[in-house]
């Protein structure tokens, strides 16, 4: 699971590399649960292609080894 600092970082991260424009941040930023905001960035880039989704991979990528170990 991601630390909300994490998740606010990814948030930024995608937005700063435009895969995210301010009002899709927004409506992320305004869902009231966790829960409803980590769906709604899921939702919103996995509309976007390929490429929006490798910038959401690739920044995950470190918190999610870190988290699981993997052989």
């Amino acid at each position: 699971m991601l630390s909300y600092s994490d998740f606010i970082n990814l948030l930024h991260y995608l937005w700063e590399k435009n895969v995210l424009n301010d009002e899709e941040k927004k409506t992320v930023e305004g869902k009231t649960t966790r829960e409803d905001k980590a769906r709604c960035l899921i939702d919103t880039v996995m509309g976007k292609g390929a490429t929006a989704k490798i910038c959401f991979i690739w920044h995950l990528q470190p918190t999610l080894q870190q988290q699981v170990a993997l052989p």
